[in-house]
């Protein structure tokens, strides 16, 4: 998903390209975004106190 800037837990952060994410089909055909998540990095995890972060692309915060 391109994206310039995430935010988690109230603390925003620049982005290079985006997050990854994956497009599935509602029953009515309409298109939904998840979130590809993966652990958080110590840097993410003190940063927003969470322990999952968006899988990005081409960048590890």
């Amino acid at each position: 998903m391109p994206a310039t800037y995430g935010l988690a837990n109230g603390v925003w952060f620049k982005l290079k390209q985006g997050m990854r994410g994956l497009v599935v089909h509602d029953r009515k055909g309409a298109p939904v975004v998840f979130l590809i998540c993966q652990p958080a990095t110590r840097y993410y995890q003190v940063m927003t106190r969470s322990d999952w972060m968006p899988a990005l692309v081409g960048e590890v915060i």
